[in-house]
């Protein structure tokens, strides 16, 4: 990870590239793509009146904005390593150190991903829909620890060679805490659905009543009128 990576100590280190890298991918990963990945898990819980797409709107958006915040770190990373290395030299972008490598394999990854996403089949075709899901989930899984595991090492490594704070701490604390509550939510809390179906049954139960009772006081009235029509 970050021990086989080494900076010209002579020179501009870029610092300004290699901290917009981070930050770039920290939102990426810490907030926007567990928010994606969140808005999926508790696709019950979100509706806008008669939209119940909602949720989908938002895996989709927050996931293409997560997608060019990565292709910018991405681009950012590759730059300052090429400008940082002495002139003559190979910069071997991908197969310097294992940072560079893993970066890789995360922007190949995520843009399958999201060309899969964009390709997802219709529900018609039953088991073709059930296979791209499992396959889906399964990237989805393998890239976001990868990720979380990529910037942690990431935030080390600036510190490390810029002789600044790691922020590892935070950002670990920002994916745990929206996590958790994601499943909190998930395990605990009701969905809407199912809230508006008690709603509606209240509704329906509360008519039926109403009903009944009028009809109760019709049959009263008739009663009471053919009485009087016999006295």
């Amino acid at each position: 990870g970050s021990d086989d990576f080494q900076l010209e100590e002579s020179g501009n280190r870029y610092t300004e590239f290699y901290a917009a890298h981070g930050i770039l991918a920290a939102i990426a990963w810490g907030l926007l793509t567990p928010l994606a990945i969140g808005s999926s898990i508790l696709r019950k819980w979100i509706t806008c009146g008669k939209d119940s797409g909602l949720w989908y709107k938002l895996h989709f958006y927050l996931n293409l904005l997560a997608l060019v915040m990565n292709i910018a770190s991405f681009a950012l990373a590759v730059s300052a390593h090429q400008l940082t290395t002495p002139p003559g030299e190979d910069p071997k972008h991908f197969t310097a150190f294992a940072h560079a490598t893993i970066g890789l394999i995360i922007m190949i990854l995520l843009l399958l991903q999201v060309l899969g996403g964009i390709m997802r089949p219709s529900k018609e075709k039953v088991n073709v829909r059930f296979l791209w899901l499992a396959i889906h989930r399964v990237f989805g899984i393998i890239l976001l620890g990868l990720s979380w595991y990529q910037v942690q090492d990431g935030l080390k490594l600036f510190a490390t060679l810029f002789d600044a704070t790691n922020y590892g701490n935070i950002f670990g604390a920002v994916v745990g805490s929206i996590t958790v509550i994601i499943l909190l939510i998930f395990l605990f809390g009701s969905p809407k659905d199912a809230s508006d179906s008690a709603d509606s049954n209240h509704i329906k139960a509360d008519h039926n009543d109403v009903n009944s009772t009028t009809k109760v006081m019709e049959v009263e009235e008739k009663s009471e009128s053919d009485e009087d029509h016999e006295a």
